[in-house]
């Protein structure tokens, strides 16, 4: 039984990832309200805790507004490399 579930477990981690094809450009995160990096006030708003991992100047963040609560500008979505 346990072997199943681990099958399992390994498979779901591994149709999940998200890598990228070479030669295709990553879908630019474009949803900060806060543009002007001057201007941001980090912690303004609540985030959930939802997993949709953005990449913003080589730093992961959880969710896109995760990272726009920590004034990262310039995010794509996915992971850091």
């Amino acid at each position: 039984m346990k072997k199943i579930i681990l099958i399992l477990c390994l498979i779901l981690i591994v149709s999940c990832s998200k890598n990228v094809p070479e030669g295709v450009q990553p879908e630019v995160v474009a949803d900060h309200k806060q543009n002007n990096p001057e201007e941001c006030t980090p912690g303004q708003n609540m985030c959930t805790m939802q997993y949709d991992p953005v990449c913003c100047n080589g730093k992961t963040y959880s969710n896109d507004c995760v990272a726009n609560n920590n004034c990262a500008f310039d995010c794509v979505q996915g992971e850091c490399e």
